[in-house]
């Protein structure tokens, strides 16, 4: 008589022997299944700060393939007929101004010995290009890979997917127009020139201006706090100029060097400094003691006339009497 033991191991070759050679007139039909799963990982899961147009930005994928003991593929149980499972990868979802692409996106993987679980891995690059110059700068999105393997005999499919999170670096293009290069003003007058800068870049920036004088004291040149200039728009800055009274200088002129400093919005570690001959003026100053003052002169002829009209009128009177 059978033991309990020798009855469980029947069963088990018995399920065996069915799920080997039990077919169906339409298909091959396994009574036993085997799961399979996919692992996809990557040496650098953020692809960033990239410069658009120009900079490409590259991971390593790894795509692990696991499946389970009794794994019956197509073709089976012939071994030069076993089926591999194929695996196909894939970019579900890209941000718009981004460019993907895989060296590699499809693989086969080969299934080991029936009675043993099996896993393979498959290694591929991703690149990523930014392909729009106003991709908005520091703005973090993502690249989704999906990884799929077909069902393969009685192991069944599976499919996972990676995140990638991908920025565009800033691009720094400014443009800047000065009204006027020279300007005349007198002692104690003021005047005004100003800054046309255009922003066409891909972050909104913040513009201050500074400058460097070569005569402190002869003038005073005055800005506006720092501004923002927001992409694509153009923003005139006003500059004021006044001249202050000179001493033992008929004549004076002054040379200004501005200085722009400007960084993105989001970021103001980045800063750019822009400075040049496109960025000079002169201010020449006159002051008002290149003019003669005639009014002690006049004075003093007034003086000497009344005092020779009542000298002549008193000899006259003396002559008479």
């Amino acid at each position: 008589m059978l033991s309990k033991k020798n009855i469980v191991i029947f069963i088990l070759l018995l399920v065996l022997v069915l799920n080997v050679f039990c077919t169906s007139s339409q298909a091959r039909s396994y009574l036993v299944k085997t799961k399979s799963s996919l692992t996809l990982t990557s040496n650098n899961i953020t692809l960033g700060p990239v410069t658009p147009e120009s900079g490409l930005s590259t991971s390593e994928i790894t795509i692990k393939y696991d499946y389970g003991m009794l794994a019956r593929p197509g073709g089976f149980p012939f071994p030069n007929r076993k089926n591999p499972t194929t695996i196909t990868l894939a970019i579900e979802s890209r941000p718009s101004w981004c460019e993907v692409s895989l060296d590699t996106f499809q693989f086969k993987a080969s299934i080991g010995s029936f009675l043993q679980k099996g896993s393979v891995n498959f290694k591929t690059n991703l690149s990523a290009k930014i392909s729009e110059s106003t991709a908005p700068a520091f703005s973090e999105e993502k690249i989704v890979l999906n990884a799929t393997a077909e069902k393969n005999g009685n192991i069944v499919g599976s499919s996972t997917s990676i995140e990638l999170a991908i920025s565009p670096d800033f691009v720094p293009v400014f443009d800047y127009f000065l009204s006027n290069r020279s300007i005349m003003l007198e002692a104690g007058e003021e005047g005004n020139l100003s800054l046309s800068v255009e922003n066409e870049g891909n972050s909104d920036i913040v513009v201050e201006i500074t400058a460097n004088i070569s005569e402190e004291g002869m003038i005073v040149v005055g800005f506006p706090t720092p501004r923002t200039v927001e992409v694509g728009e153009q923003d005139t800055i006003p500059i004021s100029v006044k001249a202050l009274t000179t001493k033992n200088d008929t004549s004076k002129k002054v040379e200004v060097q501005l200085i722009l400093n400007y960084s993105p919005v989001n970021d103001p570690t980045i800063e750019y400094i822009v400075k040049g001959s496109a960025l000079s003026f002169n201010v020449s100053v006159s002051d008002d003691s290149d003019f003669i003052d005639l009014t002690p002169f006049v004075i003093g002829i007034v003086v000497v006339f009344i005092v020779l009209y009542f000298i002549f009128t008193l000899i006259f009177w003396r002559r008479r009497s």
